[in-house]
């Protein structure tokens, strides 16, 4: 029973972070006129790995209180929030506007003149792009945005 409340309270404080930078996330953009650039949605594929991964723990879950295994139930738990949380993360993140002169990364207004660099990186199996300002800051992007990105440059 233990484990099962330690990873319903794990889950849900990651939830409730998750969220709280949501909120955050929206109050910046509500800043910037999103009329004025066209959207880009956040990759499917992730999309779908994570309702996968949301399913896998239902099933953990559900397995969990059948046979009566609080460890399969606990994870089970905690998978759901953690996936909930990065469908969150992945919907507002990974999604991105531009038009011919700036781009809306992550809710930050950046210059495409103001582009220093865009190279690509990777962390384990996963390929990224790392964009850096002039001023220094530095966003890490998903592949098809570091993509596209790439190409609105060469423009």
């Amino acid at each position: 029973m233990t484990m099962i409340i330690l990873g319903t309270i794990i889950g849900i404080v990651y939830l409730a972070l998750t969220i709280n930078g949501l909120k955050k996330h929206i109050k910046q953009l509500e800043n910037i006129d999103l009329s004025k650039y066209t959207k880009v949605e956040a990759s499917k594929i992730s999309t779908y790995l994570i309702i996968g991964i949301l399913l896998l723990s239902v099933l953990l879950a559900i397995t969990g209180f059948n046979y009566k295994n609080t460890d399969n139930i606990s994870l089970g738990i905690m998978l759901f929030f953690l996936g909930v949380s990065e469908l969150i993360n992945n919907l507002s993140l990974n999604t991105y506007y531009y038009n011919k002169t700036h781009l809306v990364l992550q809710a930050k207004l950046i210059r495409i003149k103001s582009i220093k660099s865009l190279e690509k990186t990777s962390a384990f199996l996963v390929k990224r792009y790392k964009l850096t300002t002039l001023n220094g800051d530095e966003t890490i992007l998903t592949l098809k945005q570091g993509q596209h990105i790439e190409e609105l440059i060469k423009k």
